[in-house]
């Protein structure tokens, strides 16, 4: 869904601009397509919840959750996954490509390692606040404790100060830079298997 996304985003800026999109365009292109699709990962990770801590079947918990809590309720927590899922896809559609392409001349052989790992540290680093404040939203359905983002942020803040938004950091910094690395290939790679067909 991102990947496609993308394509699209990028084929109507080129369209309407008539010339290759800058970096920053190929970076926002990106956000712009993992952006919505935390539209279907939001819903898509809170009934995953939901089947985790009460063993329903997919469609037993979205049924669930419907019913207690409405279209609302299965949206719970889809603002913080959007900016989530737009950092993350900024991430290796965006980012890395390019930090790829700069390095090559410098260090053609460690540039597609070197540019993951920096892509993937930095993309870690922008998405794992909204990822954490997502956990919180969705782990409170019924909003006894959190109305919002904000009162989530507020939260942490004082409980934790700025380091509460990084809990769990190393893991999900690990998974991070390996699916971007992984993501990055395939896509490339599929990209070159596709022009050659064409």
């Amino acid at each position: 869904m991102q990947v496609a996304g993308d394509a699209y985003v990028q084929q109507q800026v080129r369209a309407v601009q008539k010339a290759e999109l800058s970096d920053v365009q190929k970076v926002a292109s990106a956000s712009v397509a993992g952006a919505c699709s935390g539209l279907v990962a939001g819903p898509s990770e809170l009934v995953m919840l939901a089947q985790q801590q009460n063993g329903a079947s997919l469609l037993k918990a979205t049924k669930a959750v419907f019913a207690a809590h409405g279209l609302r309720g299965l949206l719970r927590g889809v603002g913080p996954t959007m900016v989530r899922d737009g950092g993350f896809a900024a991430g290796y559609l965006g980012l890395k490509p390019v930090l790829h392409e700069k390095l090559k001349a410098q260090a053609a052989a460690a540039s597609g390692v070197v540019a993951g790992l920096a892509a993937g540290v930095a993309t870690a680093a922008v998405t794992h606040p909204f990822s954490v404040v997502k956990t919180y939203l969705q782990n409170d359905l019924q909003r006894a404790q959190y109305k919002n983002s904000v009162a989530v942020a507020r939260s942490l803040c004082q409980l934790h100060g700025l380091k509460g938004f990084f809990k769990g950091f190393t893991p999900r910094a690990t998974r991070v830079v390996s699916a971007l690395m992984l993501m990055s290939k395939v896509k490339e790679m599929l990209t070159q298997y596709l022009q050659k067909g064409s």
